[in-house]
């Protein structure tokens, strides 16, 4: 069962260049995301909930007070268990020294949640004699994590925890981290710049901007509707979700049902039969055509109808589309809106390059 806590903020500061005003209540389920560009205020919150800032304004978990402007909980009394990018952990110490430390300072209240569960959750069986030192960027993070779970928290906080990591690293992590909270029912506050690690390991979305928390909602339909200054227009996109209906092992390629149509994405999995996975799309890979191209290279043709069409004084505009219930967005030129004649409530083909996917999310 995955635990549910709200969260009260009500948070300000003001440091030079830098003005943090954010406030509102967070719903934490699952693995919530934190998202926004570097210098949003992201990990100042967090730094703030774990209890590194106590001046800056009023939190309350589940009604109880944390903080306000008359107290503070110390952050060893917080009942949250934080992950740094650099893990942090205790160099005198083995691997199995570094979880037993925490064993010894866990919260009598907090969750159950045992040794060799979390073993086994991120891999550590391998790697319990082994000296901090001689460990991998990817093998100390998982440590780490593995130590803030047995302090028995009730949330874990991770403050940009593969920011070190390589892509293939990180593939490999994040997988464990988004099965954390069903197996163990701690919700995890996750903090990245990073959109393509958010579309992969979070079920909700709180965006940022500028100090504010600008909006907060399921992660499939907050990256539809984000707004581009947000990640940026070169990576402006959305994510289509479906199941598996078809196996090409001889091309390491799958096919993705949605609806009464499909999506061809690269294998890198392997993926099995029926198994939901996320896939996102950038706006700047969908093109638009009228009708089905023949004798083309791009195997993703989509049927879908235009939603809405949103331009402003560039070259460039915005167009959402309806895939068979779900939205997914296209960058195209205003030239092509007028030489296609394009309107809203028009039927279309969206055509997405299978090369356009590098990797397959699941839909944990």
């Amino acid at each position: 069962m995955r635990g549910l806590m709200r969260i009260e903020l009500d948070l300000a500061a003001d440091w030079g260049a830098f003005r943090l005003n954010a406030e509102g209540e967070l719903r934490l389920e699952g693995v919530t995301a934190l998202f926004g560009p570097s210098g949003s205020g992201k990990t100042t919150i967090l730094a703030a909930i774990a209890g590194f800032r106590p001046r800056i304004g009023r939190i309350a978990v589940e009604g109880t007070i944390w903080q306000d402007e008359r107290r503070s909980l110390a952050p060893h009394r917080r009942p949250v268990g934080t992950v740094f990018q650099d893990g942090r952990l205790f160099e005198h110490l083995d691997v199995e020294g570094n979880l037993r430390f925490a064993e010894r300072r866990a919260d009598p209240d907090g969750p159950s949640i045992a040794r060799g569960d979390v073993i086994e959750a991120l891999e550590l069986d391998d790697l319990l004699t082994r000296s901090t030192a001689t460990l991998s960027g990817g093998e100390r993070q998982r440590v780490a994590i593995g130590r803030a779970l047995l302090a028995r928290p009730q949330l874990l906080l991770m403050d940009e925890p593969l920011a070190a990591l390589d892509r293939y690293r990180k593939a490999a992590i994040l997988p464990l981290i988004a099965a954390l909270p069903p197996r163990f029912g701690t919700p995890v506050l996750y903090v990245s710049h990073q959109i393509d690690e958010i579309v992969q390991l979070a079920d909700h979305l709180v965006t940022m901007r500028d100090g504010r928390i600008t909006g907060q909602g399921e992660t499939v339909a907050m990256v539809a509707a984000m707004d581009p200054a947000v990640t940026g227009r070169f990576e402006a996109g959305s994510l289509l979700e479906g199941r598996v209906i078809e196996l090409r092992p001889d091309v390491a390629m799958v096919a993705i049902g949605i609806g009464g149509t499909h999506l061809w994405v690269p294998d890198t999995g392997p993926a099995e039969m029926g198994e939901r996975l996320r896939i996102r799309v950038r706006a700047r890979d969908v093109a638009l055509a009228l009708e089905p191209v023949a004798q083309v290279s791009i195997r993703n043709q989509l049927p879908g109808r235009i939603m809405r069409i949103e331009t402003d004084d560039s070259p460039f505009a915005e167009i959402w589309l309806d895939i068979e219930g779900q939205p997914l967005r296209a960058r195209v030129t205003r030239m092509t809106i007028t030489e296609l004649d394009l309107a809203e409530g028009q039927e279309v083909w969206a055509l997405i390059k299978s090369v356009a996917f590098d990797r397959r999310l699941a839909a944990h």
